[in-house]
């Protein structure tokens, strides 16, 4: 299966709620028919609705006193009663149901035996001005994500989790990624994976305890995207899944090599190279919580695994970035990339 992590519109602010609309539906109908038979799990991204960078998550009357502001709730609400209907085929009857509603879903693969819990991360997006209403818990989310993973854990069941804006994100109110990062801990051992996006690079994330600050407790990753936008090479990434475990052992990640691609027929297939697995790329004999605390250790310390993780992150682009910064931004919560840069005697502004 495939999971899809949002931002399905061009990256350009001047587009209609039908344009954005129309984008993700002919990307769908792309899908369904390139490949048949394999679901796809979408999470919303932050470029879907319009204006771009908001979604309501509240359910007031009181708030559409304005005409403009009516309107854009109209909006939102046949984008998200056409998706649902959409994708009913991959995320299921229940799943297109709770999306209708704000956004976000649950849904189980019976064949993979895993859930897939998609998170409405405009939930936590600095730029959704509709988070003033409330920005404790937006559409009740986490608490409905809570609610859901404390049925997976008495069904035995085992969770991916994807979202577009993950909650280390500089674009992730600090608050809310917090609150999420606590469940995550909680709920850890029925986690398998979580899958992010939005930055367009090639990174990670690491969940520290709040109970015990030096243990690390999950992992997830940020992957790069499709887009050229940020100058970088367009991405995908294959994960390889232990069956019965759902713990991925690897990825292999794809690229776009622009300037091949450019040279290129119009009529001719386009070349897509596996630029790295993960365990021939640092030398690892796995993805585990550990093998990512020493790769975090090795940016901070070694400069050639620095050169090595950047030029990834930038997805063959380039290498800049610093071993500090690096170091405390794969930290799962803004405030502890800060509390971390403090520590390391860096100013922070």
């Amino acid at each position: 299966f495939v999971l899809w992590t949002g931002d399905n519109s061009q990256h350009d602010i001047n587009k209609t709620s039908d344009e954005n609309l129309n984008n993700t539906e002919s990307l769908t109908t792309l899908f369904m028919k390139a490949l048949q038979n394999v679901p796809f799990y979408p999470a919303l991204g932050n470029h879907e609705t319009f204006p771009l960078e908001v979604w309501n998550f509240q359910d007031n009357p009181t708030v559409y006193a304005d005409p403009t502001e009516r309107t854009y709730q109209k909006d939102q609400e046949k984008f998200e009663a056409t998706l649902s209907s959409d994708w009913k085929p991959w995320i299921g009857t229940e799943g297109a149901q709770q999306f209708a509603k704000n956004g976000f879903y649950s849904t189980y693969n019976e064949k993979f035996g895993v859930r897939i819990v998609s998170m409405n991360t405009n939930a936590c997006h600095n730029e959704n001005f509709y988070l003033l209403l409330d920005p404790t818990d937006p559409g009740g989310m986490l608490g409905w994500f809570e609610e859901t993973m404390r049925k997976s854990e008495k069904d035995g069941e085992s969770v991916y989790i994807i979202g577009h804006i993950a909650p280390s994100s500089t674009d992730c109110f600090t608050q809310w990624s917090t609150r999420f990062s606590a469940l995550v801990e909680r709920f850890s051992h029925i986690i398998r994976g979580q899958f992010f996006g939005h930055t367009h690079s090639d990174s990670f994330l690491i969940y520290k305890s709040f109970l015990n600050p030096s243990e690390t407790v999950q992992l997830g990753w940020v992957a790069p995207s499709m887009t050229t936008n940020s100058h970088r090479n367009p991405s995908f990434r294959v994960f390889e899944v232990d069956a019965e475990t759902k713990i991925p052992v690897n990825y292999y990640q794809y690229r776009l090599n622009l300037t091949h691609a450019n040279s290129q027929k119009p009529n001719e297939d386009l070349q897509w190279d596996i630029a790295y697995d993960f365990l021939g790329e640092y030398g690892y004999k796995d993805l585990s919580l550990s093998s990512y605390d020493n790769l975090r250790d090795k940016i901070w310390k070694d400069q050639s695994i620095l050169k090595k993780f950047a030029t990834n992150y930038a997805t063959g682009t380039g290498s800049s970035g610093s071993n500090t910064g690096f170091y405390c931004a794969l930290l799962s919560t803004y405030d502890q990339n800060i509390a971390c840069l403090k520590n390391l005697n860096i100013t922070v502004p």
